[in-house]
C-alpha cells in the first residue's frame, strides 16, 4: 500500500502479499493498539496520496484510503476501531498490519508496545537531515524564478539557437578542450570555471526548489561509473507537477542560457566588437563545450537525470526506473527461475506500458554504457596512465603534452577511476545483499 517515491513498496489493504517486517509475528497489532500518527504533510495526486514528513527527508505515496486510515488513528481510534470503519466505507475488512509497520519504519507511526517503539526510535534516527541554504528566502527565490526571468533565459537561448543555425561552425568540437603546453593557465582557468559552473547548475535545482518552499541539499554521487554532483529535493514531489518540473529542468536552462551568452561572445570576438584574442577566444569553446555536454548529459534517460524525471513526472510514473529493473528481473526468471522475481500487479496499466516502452531504452542505454566503457573509457584510461607514468620517468617522448601538467592530468584520470571504484563497491555490495 506504501509507494516510496523511488521504490515502489505496494501493500494492498485487501490482504497480504509482501513481508515488510518478517520477524515480527502475526499479533504483533493487536485490535486494541494504539497508534501514534506523527505529523505528516499531505497532496493529493490522482489515486494517490504524497505524504512527506515535515523535514521533507521521506517521501511516500500511499492510496487515498490509505490517508482515511492514517486520519482515523491519528483521532485516537484504536486498530480494530479503524478496521472497522474501514469495512463499513468499503466494505472489506483491512489487513494493516505491513501498512502501518512499513509507516513506523520510516517514521510515520509508532505503536504502544515496547518493540514497536523501539522500531520507531530507530527509524526516526535517520529522518532528520541538514539542507544547504535551508533559509534561502523563498519569496527570493520565486523572483530569481519568476515568469519574467524565464522568458528572458528563453530569449537568450533563442538567440543562441539562431547564431548556430546561421554559422554552424560556431558549434565547438571536441578538440576545443586540447590546450598546448604552453597554455596550461587557460586549461586550468577553463576546469575552474568548468566546475563553477556545476555548481551553478546545482544551485539553480536548490533555489527552484526553494521557490517552491522545499528544502534541498547538494552532494557528490555517481550515475553509473560517472562522478556527478546532484542536488536532492526529495519535498519536491510535493510541489506541483509545474514546479516540479521547473526545478527538474533548472540546471539545464542555467546550462542553455550560459552557452548562449558564450555564443553570442564569440561572435563578438569574431566581428571585433569585444577584444577576445585567441587564447580568450579558446577559452569560450571549451566552456560552450562543456556547458553543451552537460545538457546533452541530460538526454541519457536509462540513469536518473534530470529530464528522467521530468518524463516520471509527466507520465506520472514516480518509480519508472526502479519498476523498470523489477520488470527486466521478472522477465530474467522466466529464463532463470532461480531468480528471485517482485509482484508488480498492483502497478496501473497505464505505467506498466510505459515500463515496457521504457525497458527497451534502459537496455540500448545499459549498452551503449558498457560499450563505451569498455571500447572508449577503459583504453583511454589505461593509455593515459601509461603515458603520464612514461613520461614522469623520462622513458616516453608521447607524453610530454600530458607531463606538461601532469596535476590536470592525474584529477582527470583520478575523478574516473573513483567513480568506476564506487560503482564496482556498490554493484558487489548490492549483488550480496540479493
Amino acid at each position: 500500500m506504501v509507494r516510496r517515491r523511488h521504490t515502489r513498496l505496494f501493500v494492498p489493504l485487501r490482504g497480504s502479499i509482501l513481508r515488510v517486517l518478517s520477524s515480527t509475528p502475526a499479533e504483533f497489532l493487536a485490535l486494541e493498539t494504539q497508534v501514534v500518527v506523527h505529523p505528516f504533510v499531505t497532496r493529493a495526486e490522482g489515486d494517490d496520496v504524497i505524504i512527506s514528513n515535515p523535514s521533507h527527508s521521506v517521501i511516500l505515496a500511499i492510496p487515498s484510503e490509505g490517508l482515511g486510515v492514517l486520519e482515523h488513528l491519528a483521532a485516537g481510534r484504536t486498530l480494530g476501531e479503524t478496521r472497522e470503519l474501514y469495512r463499513q466505507q468499503h466494505g472489506i475488512l483491512p489487513d494493516l498490519d505491513e501498512f502501518l509497520n512499513e509507516l513506523a519504519q520510516e517514521g510515520f507511526v509508532s505503536f504502544d508496545g515496547q518493540a514497536a517503539r523501539s522500531i520507531a526510535a530507530a527509524s526516526s534516527a535517520r529522518t532528520g537531515r541538514r539542507y544547504h541554504l535551508e533559509r534561502f528566502p523563498q519569496a527570493i527565490a520565486e523572483h530569481i524564478f519568476s515568469p519574467v526571468t524565464l522568458t528572458v533565459c528563453m530569449l537568450i537561448i533563442a538567440v543562441g539557437v539562431t547564431l548556430c543555425a546561421i554559422d554552424p561552425e560556431l558549434i565547438p568540437s571536441p578538440a576545443a578542450l586540447v590546450f598546448e603546453p604552453s597554455q596550461w593557465i587557460a586549461a586550468v582557468l577553463v576546469a575552474v570555471l568548468s566546475v563553477a559552473a556545476v555548481f551553478l547548475h546545482e544551485l539553480a535545482h536548490l533555489v527552484a526548489a526553494r521557490s517552491a518552499g522545499i528544502p534541498a541539499r547538494m552532494s557528490i554521487g555517481t550515475r553509473l561509473w560517472i562522478v556527478v554532483a546532484e542536488t536532492d529535493m526529495t519535498g519536491i514531489w510535493l510541489a506541483s507537477k509545474s514546479q516540479r518540473c521547473l526545478a527538474f529542468l533548472s540546471g539545464s536552462l542555467v546550462d542553455l542560457t550560459s552557452a548562449a551568452c558564450l555564443l553570442v561572445l564569440l561572435v563578438a570576438g569574431r566581428h571585433g566588437w569585444v577584444p577576445l584574442g585567441s587564447t580568450g577566444h579558446h577559452i569560450v569553446q571549451a566552456l560552450v563545450f562543456v556547458s553543451l555536454t552537460r545538457v546533452l548529459w541530460q538526454l541519457y534517460l536509462f540513469v536518473p537525470t534530470d529530464l528522467y524525471y521530468v518524463l516520471g513526472t509527466l507520465l506520472n510514473c514516480r518509480s519508472l526506473l526502479q519498476d523498470t529493473q523489477a520488470f527486466l528481473s521478472n522477465l530474467a526468471a522466466r529464463v532463470v527461475p532461480r531468480l528471485p522475481t517482485t509482484d508488480q500487479s498492483n502497478i496501473p496499466r497505464h505505467e506498466m506500458r510505459v515500463v515496457r516502452v521504457y525497458a527497451v531504452i534502459w537496455c540500448l542505454g545499459r549498452l551503449l554504457a558498457f560499450g563505451s566503457l569498455f571500447l572508449i573509457t577503459l583504453p583511454v584510461l589505461v593509455g593515459y596512465a601509461a603515458l603520464l607514468v612514461g613520461g614522469v620517468l623520462g622513458e616516453s617522448d608521447s607524453g610530454q603534452l600530458l607531463t606538461s601538467n601532469p596535476i590536470l592530468q592525474v584529477v582527470a584520470v583520478g575523478v574516473q577511476v573513483i567513480g568506476i571504484t564506487i560503482w564496482l563497491r556498490g554493484s558487489f555490495r548490492a549483488w550480496r545483499s540479493s
